[in-house]
């Protein structure tokens, strides 16, 4: 069987995520890492 880089290269990319800055007026930022916890502000939800 025969790999194809390109492929491979794909499959690494798709693994990787692009972390956005918090925008200096934002309230509230679930993240979804696992748990609830609100990271900007205190509105921590449940999961």
């Amino acid at each position: 069987m025969r790999t194809s880089c390109l492929g491979a290269a794909a499959a690494v990319i798709g693994l990787v995520s692009v972390a956005l800055a918090q925008p200096a007026d934002m309230v509230n930022w679930w993240k979804a890492d696992g748990n609830a916890n609100d990271s900007a502000g205190t509105a921590n939800g449940t999961i």
